[in-house]
């Protein structure tokens, strides 16, 4: 078995590091989104701008942090060094706010047991010594409720204790819709910035402007901070739903669905996200059991699972006739690998409620075999590999990296095609679509230019030729520590050309499925021209069902590929 060896060396960060992300963020987002901004967003970048970098440090520092309020006097950063003029400098011009009152959960936060009882000596003495902080809070909860304490007075009093100033960043809704035209989402923040601009990982180069952004004006940005808002009422109501009774909670999410029903997505950035906003819905509607509500936010939806829910809410109903055209309308063209195989088992369901038929009962199709072997390392795979090695000149244990980063190799330009929305900022390995239903939609002729061209080029000489020109750029279906020319070559050699086709081909289908479930090893004889791909499985070990996926398909389309069932023998 052979194999390679990466060393992963972590560099040193500068200790600015994040300041300079900062700066890559919003000057990336002024090149895509400068017409889109309003004139206090501007204005925000420009005075950022203008401060001095121990101001523009501390700031970040802070509204990177979960808060929203800080002591001044436990802060520390030494890249920074004395804080105190950053901090008067941001106070003064309101980019830091000074706490003029503080919510109790706020106290909680800021201060030990400890502290507190010196700042509340009068709440404290009623509690024993080993009293837990949740109970001096109560206890100052009902000071607050009697109208013994403000939260103005939480506020002076945490102050006054050790002279500190409890400061909140200002301009956050700035912060957060740069970190959504930068990103493309609401998810990912300034902590997503790490290495990528020292040279450790190198991206492609991929066009970032105007023509290409996700959000083609500010009516889409507004609306999809509108799905934003109403997501976020979506994951309240799953947070205070136990606090309901049945009916309240029955009464508020019907609300909800009435409320996400009224919103009218116009703009196809927007689609993806609010689709599944209403699968979301849907299913606690599904649930419980309001069938018919349930059913208007499946049928808005073009994003899986709502047909697949849908089809089970007829069921439910018994609906069977629906139900069953439902499922025929699915596999004829399914938008993914999950729906297919749920449609076929729904209209077996259906089939036989409408006219008694029975499916019979389907035996695996692809080979299996049994081998007994030593245990050597404790790897399973990687003994299988070493006792195979007898039979075959070569035996890889790959998983899914191999036919992974051949297919990021093969179709390499149409995953960093330049389509509007896929690219965001300049740190991405994919498109931001790469495992949506819409990838392949988009990207239709694009994928059969590179189709008919891969049919008639040679695939060893460009393969390796795409290798030498893009080796180390970052591209999440290619394992670079895995992959040399070496290997890609016998690989080509040993299979078919129509073996690869086939195989891209269904990763197309449903990439974010289909990246999953390849066998563990890979055997080759580039001198006969021949190989086989093997799952292996320990005692006790079951096939998953991404793994029956890829065996199933390999034996419809004669590609060599077996299950094998491995025995240790003792030693």
């Amino acid at each position: 078995m052979t194999g390679s060896t990466v060393v992963n060396q972590t560099p040193v960060l500068p200790p600015r590091y994040y300041l300079e992300n900062f700066r890559v963020l919003y000057s990336t987002v002024q090149a895509q989104y400068a017409d889109l901004l309003q004139a206090d967003e501007l204005a925000f970048i420009e005075h950022y701008d203008a401060m001095d970098e121990e101001s523009q440090c501390l700031y970040l520092r802070l509204i990177s942090r979960r808060g929203p309020w800080f002591r001044s006097a436990k802060l520390s950063y030494p890249e920074i060094g004395d804080l105190r003029a950053p901090l008067e400098y941001l106070l003064a011009c309101n980019w830091l706010l000074e706490a003029q009152a503080l919510e109790l959960d706020d106290v909680q936060g800021l201060f030990t047991l400890a502290e507190l009882r010196k700042i509340f000596p009068e709440c404290a003495e009623s509690l024993p010594t080993t009293a837990p902080k949740s109970a001096l809070m109560a206890v100052l909860d009902q000071a607050l409720s009697r109208g013994e304490l403000t939260q103005a007075d939480l506020a002076r009093r945490c102050v006054a204790y050790d002279e500190t100033v409890i400061v909140a960043p200002s301009w956050t809704e700035h912060v957060a819709l740069l970190q959504l035209l930068f990103f493309g989402n609401r998810r990912q923040d300034l902590t997503e910035f790490v290495l990528s601009d020292l040279g450790v990982m190198r991206y492609v180069q991929y066009p970032l402007d105007r023509a290409h952004r996700l959000f083609p004006s500010r009516e889409a940005v507004e609306e999809y901070l509108l799905i934003g808002e109403c997501a976020d009422t979506y994951w309240l109501w799953r947070e205070q739903r136990t606090m309901l009774e049945e009916e309240a909670q029955r009464d508020s999410l019907q609300q909800l669905a009435q409320l996400i029903g009224t919103v009218q997505v116009g703009y196809e950035a927007n689609r993806p996200r609010f689709h599944a906003l209403l699968n979301r819905v849907a299913r606690e509607l599904e649930r419980m059991a309001l069938y018919d509500h349930a059913m208007l936010l499946y049928c808005e939806s073009h994003r899986h699972p709502a047909r697949e829910r849908n089809i089970r809410v007829l069921v439910a109903q018994e609906r069977w006739e629906e139900a069953l055209a439902l499922c025929e309308t699915v596999l004829a063209q399914p938008w993914c690998e999950d729906e297919y195989d749920a449609a076929g088992r729904l209209q077996v369901k259906a089939r036989r409620a409408l006219f008694g038929e029975r499916a019979p009962r389907t035996k695996a199709s692809f080979s299996e075999r049994h081998l007994n072997i030593v245990r050597e390392t404790g790897s399973v795979e990687r003994d299988t590999a070493t006792a195979l090695m007898q039979q075959w000149p070569q035996v890889r244990y790959v998983e899914n990296a191999l036919m992974n980063s051949l297919f990021g190799l093969a179709y390499w330009d149409v995953i960093f095609s330049p389509v509007a929305g896929a690219f965001n900022n300049p740190f991405q390995s994919v498109p931001a679509d790469m495992y949506a239903q819409e990838f392949s939609l988009r990207r239709r002729k694009q994928i059969a230019a590179r189709r008919d061209e891969l049919e008639e080029l040679p695939l060893v000489q460009t393969l390796t030729d795409t290798f030498r020109r893009v080796k180390g750029l970052q591209n999440r279906w290619v394992s670079w520590g895995l992959l040399d020319e070496a290997l890609i070559e016998d690989v080509l050699v040993c299979m078919p050309k129509a073996h690869l086709l086939a195989i891209w081909d269904r990763l197309l289908f449903d990439p974010g499925e289909n990246r999953r479930g390849f066998p563990d090893l890979i055997a080759l004889d580039p001198g006969a021209a021949r190989y086989e791909m093997i799952e292996v499985k320990g005692p006790g070990d079951a096939l998953q069902a991404s793994q029956k996926r890829w065996l199933n398909f390999f034996q419809s389309a004669s590609i060599p590929a077996s299950v094998l069932w491995v025995q240790w023998i003792d030693d």
